[in-house]
């Protein structure tokens, strides 16, 4: 027969500070851990924290390179609804060389004479929804004269008569030839310049056919065709877009670096 031995009080509050000291020592380093691994997170932000003020500097720079010359009688205060969320905008944007510069021309227009009723407190919203690759790819697809892109689809129950597919599968969309980026992040681009009312994607095809060719012969359109060569009857749709009145003046305000005088 076992027989327990009686623990005395004072050793059993040791076991159990020893246990506790254990187990808060070993939670202690856990929970230690989570603060560390938070303010590793923040740091880029505690370094935006901390460079407001240069970023501010940086700003009047941009600003005295774009007005320099424009008259000094031109030059005005900007309307606080506009300056004041582009100035916040800017300073998260200071690594970014096509989104700082966008927001920099949409506050010096903002402070001319000639431009300054042009200018739509939209727009600013507007940047904030663009990536550097957005924005690359609205000023390429803005100053390009052949605005078409082509879906790749697989179609189902061909009629000659008609030339048409019954139905099919959309395989592919926003095809443009571009080189900005990959093809799947350029397509994104075009639906969401969509999206903000900077385009619009029609399924009218463009009657001058270079517009496809073009397309045809980028990597884009020779990579993407052949990812589905073991599919059958492999077609496309070929679609053009324009660029919105909104898009047009957004264009103007925010990325033509030129200001009057």
């Amino acid at each position: 027969m076992i027989t327990k031995l009686p623990i005395s009080q004072e050793t059993a509050d040791k076991l159990y500070d020893d246990g506790f000291h254990q187990f808060t020592s070993e939670s202690g380093k856990l929970l230690g851990r989570v603060p560390r691994l938070i303010n590793a997170a923040l740091a880029p932000l505690d370094k935006w924290i901390l460079n407001r003020e240069y970023s501010v500097i940086e700003t009047k720079k941009l600003l005295e390179e774009k007005l320099q010359n424009v008259k000094p009688e031109n030059i005005v205060s900007p309307e606080p609804y506009v300056a004041v969320p582009t100035l916040q905008a800017i300073s998260y944007s200071m690594n970014s060389n096509e989104l700082r510069n966008m927001y920099a021309n949409l506050l010096a227009k903002s402070m001319t004479t000639t431009s300054k009723d042009s200018v739509h407190p939209a727009f600013v919203e507007t940047i904030k929804h663009l990536s550097p690759i957005d924005a690359k790819v609205f000023a390429e697809i803005f100053l390009t004269s052949y605005k078409g892109v082509i879906d790749l689809i697989e179609g189902y129950n061909y009629t000659p008569e008609i030339d048409m597919y019954e139905s099919y599968e959309l395989l592919e969309t926003n095809i443009s030839g571009l080189k900005i980026s990959n093809h799947l992040l350029q397509s994104a681009s075009f639906n969401l310049l969509e999206g903000l009312n900077l385009i619009q994607i029609t399924d009218s095809p463009l009657t001058d056919e270079y517009a496809y060719s073009r397309i045809h012969l980028s990597n884009e359109y020779k990579d993407l065709f052949k990812k589905y060569s073991d599919k059958q009857n492999i077609s496309e749709l070929q679609k053009s877009f324009l660029i919105t009145d909104f898009g047009k003046l957004f264009f103007k305000i925010c990325l033509d670096d030129s200001i009057p005088a």
